[in-house]
């Protein structure tokens, strides 16, 4: 053996040796204490263990404070970021007219739906008028099947806004099975509907910007004004 062997059993006896458990507390021949542990006043190992003692750094996670300010989910939230597959993201929630250009671009986590945050996205469109105040209702809307909701209806009927969005497949099965009671399907204008496309494309030339695809910025504000400055940029290429 190479080494001190002291802190071991004796190899004649045919046992393996074993490791030592901390420097000051060896495990001895015969499991008796050893003269470093009891010369120093500290119990040995096998005393540890009858105590429950843990021989490990650091303090036990019940005795752990809690951090000051609130939860490290809740500063994240604050700054737009939440998890995700991909770990920490954030999503744009974009309105675009009919020539890819943004009309009103807000900031929030990932996890959260596009259909919560339709109220907000209206609410940032403000188109000037020659007379009178900014416009904020436009004439007709188009939306994907995120959007095919009760709630998503309500809210445009309630603001006076004409929308074109699919029924999603489980609403018609349930509106079918009803029979009379389910209703009316909901109006939906195909060859209208394929002019949804301009928003995506307003994605990708955003995403033409590295700064928005992957985020640099550590602050919400910060990256909320960059993505403003690219929708000008847009805006004036056009």
């Amino acid at each position: 053996m190479a080494g001190d062997a002291g802190a071991v059993r004796l190899v004649a006896h045919g046992v393996q040796p074993v490791p030592a458990v901390e420097p000051c507390w060896r495990l001895c021949a015969g499991f008796i204490r050893c003269p470093v542990a009891r010369r120093e006043g500290r119990p040995s190992g096998l005393e540890c263990l009858r105590r429950g003692w843990q021989l490990r750094q650091g303090t036990s996670l019940r005795f752990r404070r809690k951090e000051k300010g609130g939860s490290k989910e809740d500063s994240r939230q604050a700054q737009g970021l939440g998890i995700s597959r991909g770990g920490l993201t954030t999503k744009l929630h974009l309105l675009s007219d009919r020539h890819c250009r943004p009309l009103a671009v807000v900031v929030h986590t990932s996890q959260r739906h596009d259909s919560k945050m339709l109220p907000c996205v209206l609410d940032a469109v403000q188109v000037t008028n020659k007379t009178g105040g900014p416009r904020k209702r436009p004439d007709l809307l188009l939306a994907d099947k995120g959007y095919a909701y009760p709630a998503c209806r309500n809210e445009l009927r309630r603001r006076g806004v004409a929308c074109i969005i699919p029924e999603r497949k489980d609403q018609k099965e349930k509106r079918l099975k009803k029979g009379r009671k389910g209703g009316r399907p909901c109006q939906f204008d195909k060859e209208r509907y394929k002019e949804r496309n301009v928003v995506e494309r307003c994605i990708l030339r955003l995403k033409q910007f590295r700064r928005i695809a992957t985020r640099y910025d550590k602050t919400r504000s910060s990256y909320q004004t960059f993505a403003t400055f690219a929708s000008l940029l847009l805006w004036l290429r056009s």
